[in-house]
């Protein structure tokens, strides 16, 4: 068990929100943090958080990670990330709240009652 973020975005995200969404994940976001990050996808503990035009991909590094952050600019019925509260989960917050903020269609929840700070 540990703390789990949640959210769905059936629409998407368009051109412009995607491209507004990744340029502030890097410029307010990841420029910002001192958490260690890795992609999330290979197991290269040196490998950096993927944001790209189709998703954006990061974990904690080594024992600092529990399951990796995947948005897509296509969109989910349901996606989850379980960050267990480790350091990682103040940047995984922040990229949700961005989302949220940038697409109103894009609706994240949380284990108990903590995330209602999210919402904007």
């Amino acid at each position: 068990m540990g703390y789990t973020h949640y959210w769905r975005n059936k629409k998407g995200f368009t051109d412009e929100q995607w491209d507004e969404f990744t340029r502030l994940v890097n410029e307010d976001i990841l420029r910002w943090t001192d958490v260690p990050l890795t992609n999330g996808i290979s197991s290269d503990l040196n490998s950096s958080p993927i944001i790209n035009s189709e998703k954006v991909s990061l974990n904690g590094r080594g024992e600092d990670g529990c399951e990796t952050l995947l948005i897509t600019k296509k969109g989910c019925s349901f996606e989850f990330c379980k960050t267990r509260r480790l350091p990682y989960d103040e940047v995984v917050v922040d990229i949700l709240k961005l989302a949220n903020k940038i697409n109103k269609n894009f609706h994240p929840s949380s284990d108990g009652c903590e995330f209602d700070y999210l919402y904007l």
